[in-house]
């Protein structure tokens, strides 16, 4: 056993004689948030990821969320225009050299959602502008709540050094939070399920490599047999038929006889006992089911439509407002968040199929007699076409033409 492992089984991280723990980093990530389940399972923001239901959980929240469109906005008095002259809009292209906004935005999010919070060093340039993102592992930060309410950030550098981070110089996404400081950590909180859905997992892996082969014991007619003989039937029989030694034909001599302990690994309460935990861990995360391709029974959503927006709306919806607001707190100065903020632009996930959106926009042009309240060009727009001239006005209704004055029909006459 490394120094590593033996550090980690010393404070009770792993258990004695194995070998989870191959790196400093591991090490670090169990030291930060590591965790043994009442499954006997060690669970940390990391190694909960090998949980596949996390994985995916965590993937879905984390690409949905850095797949949407972002950008920086000035308010205006007909409503707000794209603001790309500021530095905090060029970040959404590059914040590093070596990342896309996207890859940063999926980075910290899946740190947040496990881990309660996503850090990011903000590097600043002439006049405090933000000219740079740098992605902390939460293992690297620990922060704090001063008398004066201030949150102070130590960072624990690559190198061993540390550093105190001034709050106006880092990155803070929270998940939902208890004291207002940090996020709570989903992984801490829901660690007996997904400790649970782990063991699970371990057994029937464990089982499954040895060849399907359940474990059972060895008995004999004779009327004592020593200690000595029974570990020798024993070491024989596991080195005859086990590890991968499945299918064997065995020998049994002197009256012994091999007796399985059998359990049935896709019986309908083992399955069921794996789909509660797939369920359990999807209520932590506010994830449904479906989105994991998890969920066998029907949709109660009357269409896809309807389904994917309760995602958008239950799900990402809160980790977009989240990213907004924390991009304007830490990017923006007090006097530019009255006139600049971030939208997270949601709408491709709510569109409606092409018959409903086509219904919709000819009610909002005014079709049918309805008020219109749209511009064409805000129908291509909504649509992602780009501007036409001549397109920037509401079409006002057109006016009926106006029935003639009914006249008196000219008296005929007398005839004579």
């Amino acid at each position: 056993m490394g120094i590593l492992a033996r550090l980690g089984a010393r404070l009770g991280l792993v258990r004695q004689g194995e070998t989870g723990i191959s790196n400093s980093a591991e090490l670090a990530d169990l030291l930060a948030g590591g965790m043994t389940t009442r499954s006997g399972v060690p669970l940390s923001p990391m190694t909960a990821l090998g949980v596949a239901t996390v994985l995916a959980c965590v993937r879905v929240i984390a690409e949905g969320l850095g797949a949407l469109p972002i950008a920086l906005h000035r308010r205006t008095a007909e409503g707000s225009t794209p603001e790309t002259n500021h530095p905090a809009a060029w970040l959404l292209d590059a914040p590093n050299e070596w990342m896309t906004w996207q890859e940063l935005a999926e980075t910290l999010t899946i740190h947040a959602a496990l881990a309660g919070d996503g850090f990011g060093l903000i590097q600043r340039g002439i006049a405090d502008r933000p000219i740079g993102i740098l992605p902390l592992l939460p293992a690297m930060v620990r922060h704090k709540q001063g008398a004066n309410w201030r949150v102070t950030y130590t960072v624990t550098w690559p190198d061993g050094r540390q550093g105190e981070v001034s709050w106006r110089d880092m990155l803070h996404i929270r998940g939902p939070s208890w004291d207002a400081v940090g996020g709570m950590k989903v992984v801490t909180l829901a660690r007996e399920a997904i400790g649970l859905a782990a063991a699970m997992e371990w057994v029937q892996a464990q089982h499954f490599g040895k060849g399907g082969r359940p474990s059972g014991y060895l008995s004999t007619d004779k009327p004592s047999v020593t200690e000595q003989q029974a570990e020798d039937w024993k070491r024989r029989w596991g080195k005859m038929f086990g590890g991968n030694e499945a299918g064997g034909v065995a020998v049994l001599a002197n009256g012994a006889k091999f007796t399985p302990l059998t359990f049935d690994f896709v019986s309908a309460q083992t399955l069921d006992a794996r789909r509660m935990q797939v369920e359990e861990i999807c209520r932590a995360f506010r994830v449904f089911p479906q989105m994991i391709g998890a969920q066998e029974k029907a949709s109660t959503y009357a269409s896809a439509e309807s389904f994917f927006t309760a995602h958008a709306v239950h799900t990402l919806g809160p980790w977009a407002k989240r990213w907004e607001l924390t991009l304007a707190r830490d990017l923006l100065t007090e006097r530019q968040r009255g006139a600049m903020f971030f939208r997270i632009d949601m709408r491709a996930l709510m569109r409606a199929d092409a018959q409903s959106r086509g219904e919709f926009y000819a009610k909002a042009l005014g079709a049918g007699g309805s008020a219109a309240f749209m511009t064409p060009n805000e129908v291509r727009e909504a649509e992602g076409l780009n501007r036409l001239p001549g397109l920037d006005k509401v079409p006002q209704p057109a006016l009926a033409p106006a029935a003639p004055d009914p006249t008196p029909e000219s008296e005929s006459p007398p005839a004579e």
